[in-house]
């Protein structure tokens, strides 16, 4: 496990995939079948432009390559527990609470491209992946 403490991070993000919207690559690095969860969060001390710089960069997942104050860790779980601020799970307001993730076996092979997808790919795979059954 790494630890990362309340006080050395502002923003967490973990992810699997590298797109976590049409205009937004939160974790560059990041292959879904790798067997990794890609772990980006933003270092104490960062300021509101940077972090604003970070957010523009992250629509071409530019804002990991060479900054000391956003991070990225790639890891087999995560677990956040947050003293205050706001918890979003997949787009959905969670209590504050401890967010643990942990990755499965790989269940699916899935071969991807690491493109900026059209807005109609986006939708495309948004569309598909609601098609499939929970495991």
């Amino acid at each position: 496990w790494v630890t990362i403490e309340q006080d050395e991070y502002v923003f967490v993000l973990f992810c699997n995939i590298p797109w976590i919207a049409r205009d937004m690559c939160a974790a560059p690095y990041s292959h879904v079948n790798d067997g990794a969860i890609d772990l980006v969060y933003a270092a104490p001390g960062v300021d509101r432009k940077e972090l604003v710089s970070a957010m523009i960069d992250m629509e071409e997942g530019k804002h990991v390559d060479g900054s000391n104050k956003i991070r990225y860790v790639k890891c087999s779980a995560v677990e956040v527990t947050p003293r205050d601020g706001l918890v979003s799970v997949d787009g959905e307001r969670f209590p504050l609470a401890k967010v643990t993730a942990t990755m499965s076996p790989e269940r699916l092979p899935i071969v991807h491209q690491a493109i900026k997808p059209t807005p109609e790919q986006f939708e495309a795979a948004v569309v598909a992946a609601a098609r499939v059954p929970p495991l």
